[in-house]
């Protein structure tokens, strides 16, 4: 499993088939908010993304607090397109695509030092953050040649460790070259059968982060300069009082 470390942002990727986390994804894309906090370990691997046992032991899906599920197009969903997009998963799934699992962390620091979190209060610009997801999957989505076939959707996760977010892809009609696996079958025997690739270039992984920390970092300026109108705002109309 690629997980390269970048000060501030983790950017980690795998993917499973068409098993029991499949479908559980595809059952948790109707439920509500908090049902679906409680529910997402059930397809998600994110434990195993945590960079040390402790981290993993201490976990508690109580303390996930989810945003509500966002796409490439779509800030919130639906029921209609909540429909749609399983209808997407479930076809992807009997097409045997695999589903791809991402998740994007950051540290309250970064978010922080960047104008996106104010710990004090706990307010996250979750706009950005959308826009930023997007622009990731967007990179990545070319970079693999799935652009135009793949399908996603994502949501923010709040807990005591940190902010991250939970992306799931697949191809309801998949376009991915086919490898041959040996697996195991019933009785133990070995088996041939063939898969979608589900490996992604680990090159692609570099550049999904560096496009999203640009285009956070990028954002520094643009922020100083509203910093500065609002400061030198507040200074005019101290003067304008007390003259």
């Amino acid at each position: 499993m690629p997980d390269k470390t970048t000060p501030g942002v983790i950017f980690t990727s795998r993917y499973v088939f068409s098993d029991k986390k499949f479908s559980e994804y595809i059952n948790y894309i109707d439920r509500p908010e908090a049902i679906r906090s409680l529910n997402f370990p059930k397809f998600s691997d994110y434990t195993d993304y945590m960079d040390d046992k402790k981290k993993q032991r201490l976990f508690n899906a109580k303390s996930e607090k989810a945003s509500a599920l966002f796409t490439a197009t779509k800030d919130h969903l639906t029921p209609e397109e909540k429909e749609t997009l399983k209808q997407q998963f479930t076809k992807a799934q009997k097409n045997n695509s695999p589903m791809w699992q991402q998740v994007i962390s950051f540290t309250d620091e970064f978010l922080e030092q960047h104008g996106l979190f104010d710990r004090s209060t706990g307010k996250l610009d979750e706009n950005k953050i959308r826009e930023v997801t997007r622009i990731a999957m967007q990179e990545m989505l070319k970079d693999e040649k799935m652009d135009g076939a793949a399908v996603w959707s994502a949501s923010i996760h709040y807990n005591t460790d940190n902010i991250h977010i939970h992306i799931a892809v697949v191809e309801p009609c998949p376009t991915r070259q086919k490898k041959e696996f040996i697996t195991k079958g019933k009785g133990g025997s070995m088996v041939r059968e063939e898969q979608f690739k589900g490996n992604m270039n680990p090159k692609t992984f570099g550049k999904v982060k560096s496009k999203i920390i640009n285009n956070i970092v990028d954002r520094a300026p643009e922020l100083q300069r509203i910093n500065d109108i609002i400061r030198n705002d507040i200074v005019a109309e101290k003067r304008s009082h007390s003259s």
